[in-house]
């Protein structure tokens, strides 16, 4: 588990470049609610449905406000995350419904792009900035993300 910044600087996101597919995929979202990342891999292990142990070499990436992926009784508990100060459950108010804003997009990319470096607003949309200097605009109303009411970027 990646935990998050209480409030990141520019926008909030995680993202997975597939080179050889000629594309990344990238999550925006608004820290307030959605703070941390899990990654996890399959490995087929769960026989239950509705996996059936059919789900394999797949890299799974999920935005949380958890105790990794220990449910909600872990997460509400005492945890070594939130004994370090990083939230693990987000705080209901009945007269305020929850919003989670969260952006799920994929872009294409060039070639010489690898790792994402930077993901930050652009008129219209985002810029996707590689390590390598390479750059991807993705058109999306990033204002969404301001709708939960959190820092949105």
């Amino acid at each position: 588990m990646l935990i998050g910044r209480e409030r990141p600087r520019g926008l909030a996101w995680s993202a997975v470049t597939f080179p050889h597919a000629g594309h990344v995929f990238f999550a925006l979202k608004d820290p307030a609610v959605l703070r941390h990342t899990v990654l996890w891999f399959s490995n087929g292990g769960r026989h239950y449905a509705p996996w059936g142990g059919r789900h394999r070499n797949v890299l799974g990436m999920e935005e949380v406000t958890a105790f990794f992926h220990r449910g909600l009784a872990a997460s509400a508990e005492r945890n070594e995350v939130n004994r370090a100060g990083a939230p693990t459950v987000v705080q209901l108010d009945p007269a305020r419904p929850l919003r989670v804003a969260h952006v799920l997009a994929v872009a294409a990319i060039p070639r010489r792009f690898d790792e994402v470096k930077t993901i930050t607003r652009a008129p219209g949309g985002v810029t996707l900035t590689a390590k390598s200097g390479a750059k991807v605009f993705a058109k999306l109303d990033v204002e969404f993300l301001r709708a939960s009411g959190g820092a949105g970027g």
